[in-house]
């Protein structure tokens, strides 16, 4: 099962989740302000406190910002490979993902919010 997560602390990997796409990004990669490249933070130099890449400029954590958005191409592959789609809390709310599903009609998304664990026991039974 693969896991989308809006979530950008790596917390779906600490928990043994094999197949993760950070769609918002990590906390635990950095992002290049001038050439966009993305590193992972462990033992890159730094200046003043800030990481920086190989190209000697700061890092920004590698996530999205608010008031950024995540490529519409990438979600639509996303949904595309997807067998099956189930909100979990706040993800329901997020335009920009119930929009990528809608644009999949033959997917039927179901939603989960308030007692997550049971509604994905219940999930697992039918």
């Amino acid at each position: 099962m693969r896991i989308v997560t809006t979530a950008t602390d790596g917390l779906h990997r600490q928990a043994g989740s094999r197949e993760v796409v950070e769609l918002y990004g990590s906390v635990w990669r950095g992002r290049c302000i001038e050439c966009d490249r993305s590193y992972s933070l462990n033992g890159l130099p730094e200046q003043d406190g800030i990481p920086l890449g190989l190209c000697a400029h700061w890092l920004r954590p590698d996530v999205v910002w608010p008031g950024e958005w995540v490529g519409h191409k990438r979600l639509d592959e996303l949904v595309q490979q997807a067998q099956a789609v189930v909100f979990l809390g706040e993800a329901a709310h997020n335009p920009q993902f119930v929009e990528a599903v809608r644009r999949r009609p033959d997917l039927a998304p179901r939603y989960l919010e308030g007692d997550i664990e049971a509604g994905l026991r219940d999930l697992s039974q039918e």
